[in-house]
């Protein structure tokens, strides 16, 4: 379980650790970013996926390892997994930063953000997501 929480931590931490000259197309850069992940890249253990977004453009994605060690699946581009409760306070941490910078309010809509979340009848704000006191049933129970 602690390689699954360091790798969900590092590709978190990734973007904002690397330096900005490292994201790009070439192939110089895209083996700068493989040599960070390189010890994840192996079939004994699971591994993790990359995504480089810029100015809402992927710029870089790959994956590293093993989705599924015992059916011996391995990771890609766009491989999908689950965050779970590892992102939550990232995710937290964003939005206050952004409040503080009065980008966006803690008592803004949910849907002036996400307009595809629909309407409850009672307005659900950020504060009531970051607090999980919106009322919104969890996804994976539903």
């Amino acid at each position: 379980m602690r390689t699954r929480t360091l790798l969900a931590i590092l590709a978190v931490l990734f973007p904002l650790i690397l330096p900005q000259s490292a994201f790009g197309q070439d192939g110089t850069r895209a083996s700068r970013i493989d040599s960070v992940f390189s010890r994840f890249d192996n079939t004994r253990s699971p591994g993790c996926v990359v995504g480089v977004v810029r100015s809402g453009q992927a710029v870089f994605a790959a994956g590293y390892g093993m989705a599924n060690l015992e059916l011996g699946i391995p990771l890609g581009p766009k491989s999908v997994l689950r965050t779970g409760s590892v992102s939550k306070q990232f995710t937290a941490t964003v939005i206050a930063l952004l409040a503080q910078e009065s980008v966006l309010s803690l008592d803004d809509p949910v849907q002036r953000w996400v307009p595809e979340i629909p309407e409850y009848g009672a307005p659900v704000t950020i504060r009531h997501l970051i607090h999980h006191t919106s009322g919104i049933r969890d996804y994976l129970v539903l």
